[in-house]
């Protein structure tokens, strides 16, 4: 275009100056042959087109006026140059005085140019030719005035048809050499507006300068297409440049990739523009010098890279081949504004400073932003009105960038932890490829400050971000922030409250990272109850710690109830999740919280003993989803508490123990509890399985000072109490050995019980069918209780005992069973009646053998709880007793009595009162020196026995029967060498004796006067026979002579049993028909 219109001004000069050369030399012809000579001239050197003049004349200065002047480049083609007149003015000096015909000047007024382009691109110009003088005249000056330039080309395969009108062309032209004019020029046309042209321009090459000021250049989508369409080379670029813009629209994003049907060129500005170009050339071989300064002073923009549309576009644009520089750019959208300052060096060197104020952080933004960096705003989920202002340099090498941005009215939503938080504000600084930024804002009422820093932003790129909750209240909308795991976490401990957190966002530094989030969280004034163990707590304070795959939790404190709970623990997020929690509590009480919280199994432990009162523990809750929680107790104390058995009612109180609990096993290190003056103690083991009844397994249980209270008894099961009743033990106890309980069962409703205990016994009583007083000693027994049926089975191991009263009982040893409320002491079978038709083995040792006044005692007794009124039976024997033993015990004074005593006795009776007691005995004293008892002395300090040889009796036999409260003996025999004795009567069991002894006088006694003739008549009178009554107390006797009773038949046959043997030795002592061969047991039949 530029060759086009040189060419053009060049043949227009020629042309120019040629007609006005013609034009002289026919001064002062007419005008019609001016006009005629002109045409002939002008077509003989012109070729390529035809020209035509309307008219020619001279005007009264000499100025030659040609009118009409048309140019055609063909016979059909409309003028390509039609200029309605030409004046042209000659140098009237030269032509006076040298007669030489040089133009002075030539003027065109209102000139009409069209320059076309086919759709080849080529011009119709190109093939018009002038042919000029070899000696070219001096340039005249050159004047146009109100000329119009049309420029038409013809639509093409890339470009559509298109014309530019320039108007108001005025030109002045001032030759300064031969070759070349300085001209100063101005038109207008619509996209440029006015347009003034100065500078210094060859029509051969040379150098040159141009200035060009374009003052209203309107630039938008209209004006780049009809640049392209007149120059091609436009096209070209702007192709470029739109090809560029899409590809980086459409790496952002499909959203903003560019549409199909979108105008072509449509770049979504349009500036108005005040521009100043100049141009120049030193020389023909040196590059042309160039520098553009462009004001925009109006101006939008809405192009789809942008995120909001531009208006009030101003800027300073320079540009020469150096550098280019835009200063002082503004832009704005209502209260948005965008600065731009930028500088770009020829040697690759720029610098840039953009800013903006009030820039809404939006989705639009956001999705214009580099991929790296719309990542980071996008997982923040930023927005707000940014301000900021940005400095980037290259030094030829490398980039550099520094920021400062300002963040105002924002929220950020992060994606890791999707807490809204509002009014944010904040600020951002970028050096040295280093994002830093600090921010504040709010979120339910709660302050939040960040603090992050973002190194290297791209795929390998680190970031950390701290972000501190100060006071915050953990609400719903924290917890749907939390990532799943965490969110799960909360829920499972219904945590509640207020604290404080921090937040720490953080991706190492390499490809494919990801963001690590760990959460710190001090909780006070909070709450929780545990899911899986329900036991609220208050005030509680502590530190939480996320960290990657798990939940830590540490100095935890908390209130439940005014005990003060600690602990410690951690959550595993990893699937299926897992919960591990550490609590100690000191004065925790129990309640119900803890009651519901505790698993099933040992809820059933607490039912069955009623815990009460304090206690201190350390628990550990393991927890994996979808599994039964386990709960441990490492350390479980008991102290000043209280229990109750469900099926026991008797409280205790001071209860302390130091107790295990893991996997439904409690370990009992140690134990103790109170009831009044009763202490119980022990160490064992409580298993809890779920799927079977608790046992508690005391390895070691010691009982002392148990006494049968009556609130003890009334707290016996019904299967307990008839035998503690019948057995009615008085006194206090103690026990040690293993014992279990049993929890109920669907079959067995109550808490039953194993044992295998050691009693200790001191000074106490117990009823086996005999009165058992002031018993010592050890018994060893086991047994088992299921709540209703009681089973017991043991070995005596007594040191002493009293039976029948006062008689002292010592080294007892012998087994005892019971079961079916029936009571076995020694053997059942010895306590039977005698028949003749049963034969029974009883072995020695299965009766209760003692030692009694260096003799041995046997007991054996059945004790029949099933009747209303319990039956007993009781069977006891005698051998080689020491009778002075004896007296010495219980005959005080009566020390001079002897011999061995040997017999047998049975009881029975209902009942456990004396008057229901009956029985038989027999009691064998041999050799019997019995003359100092009390009885016996009454009777030999009668006269009729004086003198009384005090020697002992060769034996003595008692057979008596038990009824009515007292001893009946039937018979007794007192067989010395020289008295002997036969008696009947009864001892009470309250000591009052009633007595009756019959004798016959010694034959070696000695005559006292008057008793001897006393006595005569009464052995006379009886035969021989002396009767004597003896009455009072055991202790304390009275003996008289009474009168004889009539010798019937039932006297004579007691007294003809009575047979004398001085010298005999004494009968065997018997039991009935014999029904039992004894082994290792002295004779008793």
């Amino acid at each position: 275009m530029g060759r086009v219109l040189k060419h053009l001004l060049f043949l227009l000069l020629l042309f120019v100056v040629g007609a006005g050369g013609a034009a002289a030399w026919l001064w002062f012809r007419s005008d019609e042959i001016l006009r005629a000579e002109l045409l002939k001239l002008v077509n003989q050197r012109l070729s390529g087109a035809a020209v035509s003049i309307g008219g020619a004349r001279f005007d009264f200065i000499g100025r030659i006026h040609l009118y009409d002047v048309a140019l055609r480049l063909s016979e059909e083609s409309p003028p390509a140059l039609w200029i309605p007149e030409v004046i042209v003015t000659l140098d009237r000096q030269q032509f006076t005085d040298h007669q030489r015909i040089l133009l002075q000047r030539v003027q065109l007024n209102q000139p009409h140019l069209r320059v076309e382009r086919d759709a080849e691109g080529q011009y119709a110009w190109s093939r018009v030719r002038w042919q000029g003088d070899a000696d070219r005249p001096p340039l005249p000056d050159l004047i146009v005035s109100h000329g119009e330039v049309e420029y038409v080309t013809q639509s093409a395969a890339e470009t559509p048809a298109a014309r530019l009108l320039v108007q108001g062309v005025q030109l002045q032209a001032r030759p300064v050499s031969r070759s070349s004019y300085a001209i100063e020029a101005s038109a207008r046309t619509d996209p440029t507006g006015e347009v003034v042209l100065r500078g210094q321009l060859p029509l051969e090459p040379a150098s040159w300068k141009l200035a060009v000021e374009a003052r209203q250049l309107r630039i938008e989508r209209e004006s780049l297409a009809l640049a392209a369409a007149l120059f091609p080379p436009v096209a070209n670029h702007l192709d470029a440049v739109e090809q560029r813009l899409d590809e980086q629209l459409a790496h952002l994003g499909p959203a903003l990739a560019p549409s199909v049907d979108r105008p072509r060129w449509d770049f979504g500005v349009s500036v108005v523009a005040k521009v100043h170009l100049h141009a120049a050339q030193a020389a023909p071989e040196s590059p042309p010098e160039f520098r553009v300064a462009a004001q925009i002073f109006s101006g939008r923009a809405t192009h789809p890279a942008l995120p909001f549309p531009l208006s009030d576009v101003q800027a300073v644009l320079y540009a020469d081949a150096e550098r280019i520089v835009v200063r002082d750019l503004e832009a704005a959208h209502g209260d948005r504004r965008l600065t731009i300052q930028l500088q770009r060096e020829r040697d690759g060197r720029m610098r840039v400073r953009a800013g903006v104020e009030r820039v809404p952080v939006d989705p639009a933004l956001v999705a214009r932003l580099p991929a790296t960096l719309q990542r980071q705003v996008k997982s923040l989920g930023l927005t707000g009105l940014l301000t900021g202002q940005a400095d980037i340099a290259h030094d030829g090498a490398r980039w550099s960038v520094e920021a400062e941005a300002a963040l105002a009215d924002g929220t950020v939503c992060h994606e890791k932890f999707p807490l809204l938080v509002r009014q944010v504000s904040a600020t951002a600084s970028w050096r040295d490829n280093l994002l830093r930024i600090e921010g504040a804002g709010s979120s339910g009422g709660t302050p939040i400050r960040v603090v992050g820093t973002l190194h290297d932003p791209g795929p390998t790129g680190s970031a950390d971000f701290h972000i501190w909750a100060d006071d915050f209240v953990l609400n719903d909308e924290i917890v749907r922030a939390c990532p799943l795991a965490l969110k799960r976490t909360i829920a499972e401990l219904q945590l509640t409250g207020r604290g404080n957190a921090r937040l720490r966002l953080q991706r190492p530094a390499g490809l494919n990272q990801k963001y690590q989030l760990r959460v710190w969280a001090a909780a006070r004034k909070a709450s929780m109850v545990y899911d899986q163990f329900r036991y609220p707590i208050t005030e509680l304070s502590g530190e939480a710690l996320w960290d990657g795959d798990q939940v830590t939790f540490e100095n935890l404190r908390g209130i439940h109830d005014g005990a003060v709970l600690t602990g410690r623990g951690y959550y595993e997020l990893t699937e299926p999740g897992r919960l591990h929690l550490e609590v100690t509590a000191k004065e925790a009480a129990f309640d119900r919280d803890l009651y519901a919280a505790l698993p099933a199994a040992l809820r059933e432990v607490w039912d069955a003993f009623a815990p009460q009162g304090r206690f201190s523990l350390h628990t550990v809750i393991d927890w994996t989803a979808g599994r039964e929680v386990e709960v441990a107790l490492p350390q479980f104390t008991l102290h000043r508490a209280h229990a109750q058995l469900r099926d026991f009612p008797f409280s205790w109180h001071d209860v302390t123990a130091e107790l295990r609990y893991a996997r439904g096993r409690l370990e009992i290190e140690e134990f103790s509890a109170r009831h009044d003056e009763l202490h119980i103690s022990g160490q064992g083991v409580a298993l809890c399985p779920a799927d079977r009844p608790w046992q508690v397994t005391f390895s070691r249980f010691h009982v002392d000072d148990l006494s049968l209270t009556p609130a003890l008894r009334r707290a016996l099961p019904g299967g307990l109490r008839p035998v503690v009743d019948a057995l009615n033990p008085q006194g206090r106890f103690s026990a040690t050995g293993p014992v279990s309980f049993f929890g109920p069962t669907r079959t067995r409703p109550l808490v039953g019980a194993t044992w295998d205990l050691n009693v200790q016994l001191a000074g106490c009583d117990i009823t086996t069918g005999l009165l058992l007083r002031n018993v010592h000693g050890r018994v060893q027994c086991s047994g088992q209780f299921d709540g209703h049926d009681l089973r017991l089975q043991g070995q005596l191991d007594l040191d002493s005992l009293a039976v029948l009263e006062n008689h002292q009982v010592t080294a007892i040893r012998g087994p005892f069973r019971y079961q079916d409320l029936q009571l076995e002491v020694g053997s059942r079978a010895r306590t039977l009646p005698p028949r003749n038709d049963d034969v029974v083995q009883v072995t020695q040792a299965a009766s209760v053998t003692g030692e009694a006044y260096d003799g041995e005692v046997t007991l054996d007794a059945y004790l029949d709880l099933r009747p209303e009124e319990p039956a007993y039976r009781a069977h006891l024997t005698l051998v080689s007793a020491n009778l002075e033993k004896y007296a010495l015990r219980h005959l005080r004074g009566q020390g001079n009595v002897r011999g061995l005593m040997n017999g047998w006795m049975d009881l029975r009776g209902r009942g456990f009162s004396f008057d229901r007691i009956g029985g038989e005995g027999q009691l064998q004293i041999s050799p019997a020196a019995l003359y100092e008892l009390p009885v016996f002395l009454q009777i030999f300090q009668l006269p009729q026995f004086q003198p009384i040889d005090r020697s002992a009796f060769n034996y003595a036999n008692f057979n008596f029967t038990v009824v009515n409260q007292r001893f009946d003996f039937q018979a007794i025999d007192l067989v010395g060498n020289t008295l002997s004795l036969r008696g009947r009567g009864y001892i009470r069991f309250d000591g009052l004796v009633n007595l009756y002894f019959y004798t016959k006088p010694p034959r070696n006694q000695v005559a006292v006067p008057g008793v001897r003739e006393v006595v005569g008549l009464v052995g006379m009178l009886g035969q021989g026979w002396i009767a004597v009554r003896v009455y009072g107390s055991v202790a304390t006797p009275v003996a008289e002579v009474v009168p004889l009773p009539v010798l019937d038949d039932a006297l004579k046959q007691f007294l003809s049993a009575f047979e004398r043997r001085p010298m005999g030795p004494p009968p065997p002592i018997w039991r009935g028909p014999p029904r039992a061969s004894e082994t290792n047991s002295p004779p008793r039949r």
